[in-house]
């Protein structure tokens, strides 16, 4: 009323002034173009980007290896001293693009469908019309194809090996997580 927000309660009035201030939705207006071309995402791009997180680099001097590396249809991460690739389902645009770690951690908590590439910035969308937006990285990627050329017999884990896996962590030796070595046998 008046140009407030009024709440009541027992014993208790408060007031807060509304501003009509259009600053910031002319900000998102300029980041998120109003003729943006939305593509489809692979099903399997939310869970590739979880599956890549633990090997993105945290430490800041390394810069292009503080992001997720999207490559037509392949995800890949490392730390220099992991490394992780997941390929996709179908590609994710013609060109690779470096996501950052942060935007890569809260992107994981949407379900996102569609995405665009446009003005150095990345946008993904959900089916609920949620936009996330992320400022891309410009940045050249080390090149890891040879780390993934291994000779020698390819193995099939068993079902239900990540489980054993994750019981078995918490009496593994070692003070951190590069540390800690299970045997498999």
């Amino acid at each position: 009323k008046d140009g407030e927000l009024r709440v009541k309660a027992k014993g208790t009035k408060a007031g807060i002034k509304i501003f009509e201030d259009t600053s910031l939705l002319e900000t998102v207006k300029g980041i998120v173009p109003d003729n943006i071309k939305w593509q489809k995402l692979p099903e399997n791009f939310i869970k590739a980007i979880r599956f890549c997180l633990f090997s993105i680099s945290k430490d800041a001097s390394k810069n292009a290896l503080n992001n997720l590396c999207i490559d037509k249809d392949t995800i890949v991460s490392s730390d220099n001293l992991r490394i992780s690739k997941y390929k996709l389902e179908s590609p994710v645009g013609k060109t690779a693009f470096l996501l950052p770690l942060s935007s890569a951690t809260q992107l994981c908590s949407y379900e996102a469908v569609k995405f665009s590439l446009a003005n150095g910035w990345v946008h993904f969308k959900t089916d609920e019309d949620i936009i996330f937006s992320s400022k891309l990285v410009t940045d050249d990627y080390p090149k890891v194809e040879k780390h993934f050329n291994v000779k020698g017999t390819k193995v099939t884990l068993p079902d239900g090996l990540k489980e054993v896996i994750d019981n078995t962590i918490v009496f593994a030796e070692g003070n951190f997580d590069l540390d800690k070595k299970i045997k498999v046998v």
